[in-house]
């Protein structure tokens, strides 16, 4: 009896992790920045007790870039920062420098160059896949993470106006 009970608990806990990851997308203002739209997906996979890392999609009003970025997955603080993006199960890999805020918190990714992977490419990619995967890494560590993709599209169009280059047709 507690074989069955184990196991259904452990099945109920799988299917709820692997199917509870929703985008989540907002409205923003503040008196520095302005209005701005956000989006954003809790993922897994980084170490404790950093183990809720959230990707972020945002875009000032007026601004051509958006800002694409991961918190929560622990201090940043170390030379060298390179976030490396796969998608499902493709060998394609995109790779970007990372930057840090002023307390080194949160990755934000920059665009490297061209041929390796142009923050349209990505968002185009965001939005046509069902998994990414992403490897933080810097002179100090490696953190491997993962994020559902489901969703992903409607969360980019809204916060990427109609007149947005990125935004996506419909």
């Amino acid at each position: 009896m507690n074989t069955k009970l184990f196991l259904t608990f452990t099945s109920l806990l799988i299917f709820n992790t692997a199917f509870c990851q929703k985008w989540s997308y907002k409205n923003g203002e503040n008196a520095f920045d302005g209005k701005f739209k956000y989006a954003h997906i809790q993922g897994f996979g980084s170490e404790f007790p950093f183990n809720n890392p959230i990707l972020v999609i945002n875009c000032f009003e007026g601004h051509f870039y958006p800002n694409i970025y991961i918190r929560d997955i622990g201090y940043a603080g170390c030379d060298n920062k390179i976030i490396k993006i796969k998608f499902d199960e493709i060998d394609l890999t995109y790779e970007f420098r990372a930057e840090t805020d002023k307390n080194e918190n949160n990755w934000y990714l920059q665009e490297i160059d061209r041929k390796n992977g142009s923050f349209h490419q990505l968002i185009k990619k965001i939005a046509s896949h069902k998994k990414m995967y992403i490897r933080a890494s810097s002179d100090c560590r490696q953190i491997d993470l993962a994020f559902s993709l489901n969703g992903s599209a409607e969360a980019i169009n809204f916060v990427l106006p109609n007149d947005h280059p990125f935004h996506l047709l419909e």
